[in-house]
């Protein structure tokens, strides 16, 4: 595709109805076309560098998107570099920073705004011959631009713009889809769009698209946005709601299993996780306490119990005034967002706030509820109820495993299901501390725990490391020693079958089916020529196939980037399969 085509797609892409704007604290943006616009430019590790840390310069073909009447750098920045034919999609926001200054011939530095420059993907003309697809792609990487480029806002990078977390302004590609019908939701809860919400309630794929954006929600700054999102569902049928608010929960402790808030989220720090907990844990056991015939469904009870004792436990974390992380509070944000001190987020000694310090969990009770709860651990005599007493899911990008620290990995993020025995063993005694669990059934649930078989990758023998600003499996560590990974999400595998599509289109059409877990393989050398990297397991943890990489050259492990998302340059090699039977089958 030619480069020209390529800057008409891009003024097409930004005109002015792609842009959703609301209130009175954004005006609407304006674009400004520079066909020669030289700015300081140098990337490291995918990062774009501020401009004071290069000299560097390069001049594009640039569309400019700017918000406010005298902003220095533009919202958003699509630009183009013609003889290369490569197209960049940067954004830009305000941050507490530092600036160089010199008093009396002694170079030091002072508190200042500056503003913050993402790369947030690139497009190759070349590999386009279809203008559409271009497009497509181009407004899916501003899209992201705007929601943050990950499911989980680990950096910066991957998390929302503070102008759409707060629902101020928005923007959405021509293309009609699942996902962006669910980000459309979403701003309209974020912006307090309430017409624009309730239309969501005749859909019939509303619970579909609700399940959609849990899985994609960055929660913090916490604002009235979970409190209008339960409002919605609740005015859907009681069963409907209850179901959605099962979904929340149970979801959401698995979460909290992997990324507990003493080891995880800045310590507790950031804990918009907690109120989201209490806020759907009450409604849930409003409509319990109303509706009977709820209390039968096992997913329900589910719910209520791996809830509520999570919410237990969470009792007396010492937590700032506010939730937030450090990167978060560093970007400038509205009031009444203030800036935390940083002794709040870093030292939890120093934070005046106790979570739910005057709501003990018993509170959320009726005694009709209370007798439920009691009885929803008699369930725990199926041994599927019991492992949910430990389960967790952990992230991983395996693909991204040979990148440097600090390097940005935008390639494709993988769920992971893993159990930790050592940790249901604990919520079983505190059961029984807590008087719900008589003694004779504690310790026959102890005994079928213990005799509980695991079939999986145990996290001790992954053979990497935990990475900086990275989620890993080897996170795993600092939670429990004993997590054992068993399958991959329903998602997850999925995607692993579109991506190893091209290596086993030629073996026998089980092999789809039996992908239950592709994990970085257990106790490989990453660096080792012939060396597997990626071994896939079936339901029973027989191994299915076993891919090494592709490339052969002396050097670091190439990526190519292609619409925000990277993959091995040279790709994969396949090394060996097994057929059903368990077999290896040659090459």
């Amino acid at each position: 595709m030619h480069p020209e085509q390529a800057a008409a797609a891009i003024a097409d892409s930004l005109r002015p109805e792609r842009f959703v704007v609301t209130g009175t604290r954004t005006t609407s943006p304006r674009l400004r076309h520079r066909p020669t616009d030289c700015v300081p430019w140098e990337l490291f590790r995918g990062h774009l560098l501020d401009a004071s840390q290069t000299r560097q310069r390069r001049c594009f073909d640039s569309w400019a998107v700017f918000v406010g009447d005298e902003d220095e750098e533009p919202l958003l920045a699509v630009r183009l570099e013609a003889e290369e034919g490569r197209v960049f999609v940067v954004r830009s926001f305000l941050v507490h920073g530092h600036e160089a200054i010199e008093e009396n011939g002694v170079l030091t530095t002072r508190p200042a705004l500056k503003w913050l420059r993402e790369l947030v993907g690139s497009l190759s003309c070349q590999e386009y011959d279809d203008l559409a697809a271009f497009q497509a792609d181009l407004e899916h990487l501003v899209h992201l631009a705007f929601v943050g480029t990950s499911r989980l806002p680990v950096t910066s990078l991957e998390s929302p713009l503070p102008a759409f977390n707060l629902g101020h302004l928005a923007y959405f590609p021509a293309t009609e889809s699942e996902w962006y019908a669910m980000r459309r939701l979403e701003f309209a809860l974020r912006s307090g769009d309430e017409a624009t919400a309730e239309a969501y309630l005749k859909r019939s794929d509303f619970g579909d698209l609700m399940r959609m954006l849990f899985n994609h929600l960055a929660l913090s700054p916490w604002t009235e946005f979970i409190p209008r999102l339960t409002r919605l569902l609740l005015r859907r049928p009681d069963h409907e709601a209850a179901s959605l608010l099962s979904y929340f929960l149970r979801h959401l402790v698995r979460h909290l299993t992997a990324y507990d808030l003493k080891t995880f989220h800045n310590r507790g720090a950031n804990y918009p996780d907690a109120l989201a907990i209490d806020l759907w844990l009450r409604e849930l056991v409003g409509l319990l306490d109303r509706h009977e015939e709820l209390r039968q469904d096992r997913l329900l009870r589910r719910a209520l119990r791996q809830a509520w004792l999570i919410r237990k436990q969470l009792e007396g974390l010492p937590v700032p005034d506010h939730p937030t992380s450090p990167g978060e509070n560093l970007r400038v944000l509205p009031p009444p967002f203030d800036r935390l001190p940083e002794e709040q987020l870093l030292r939890p000694e120093h934070r005046r706030l106790r979570l739910f310090a005057d709501q003990p969990a018993e509170a959320l009770l009726t005694p009709a509820m209370r007798q439920m709860l009691r009885d929803t651990l008699h369930d725990l005599d199926d041994e599927a109820e019991l492992r949910e007493l430990g389960l967790a899911v952990f992230l991983d990008r395996p693909f991204g495993v040979f990148k440097v620290p600090g390097e940005v990995d935008r390639t494709p993020l993988f769920a992971y299901e893993a159990f930790s025995r050592s940790i249901a063993r604990h919520r079983l005694r505190q059961w029984h501390d807590l008087g719900f669990l008589d003694l004779q059934h504690w310790q026959n649930l102890i005994n079928k725990l213990d005799e509980m078989l695991l079939v999986g990758v145990p996290v001790t023998e992954l053979p990497g490391r935990e990475r900086a600003g990275v989620v890993a499996l080897e996170d795993a560590l600092r939670a429990s020693l004993d997590f054992v990974f068993l399958r991959a999400t329903r998602s997850s595998r999925e995607m692993s079958r579109r991506l190893l599509a091209p290596w086993i289109a030629h073996l026998p059409d089980s092999i789809q089916r039996r992908i239950v877990l592709p994990i970085r393989s257990p106790r490989s050398r990453l660096f080792a020529d012939g060396n597997a990297f990626l071994t896939v397991y079936d339901e029973c943890h027989r191994p299915v196939l076993e891919f090494g990489l592709a490339q052969t050259t002396a050097g670091p492990i190439r990526y190519r980037e292609h619409a925000g998302v990277e993959q091995l340059a040279e790709g994969l090699k396949l090394l060996r399969w097994w057929n059903d039977a368990g077999q290896e089958v040659s090459l």
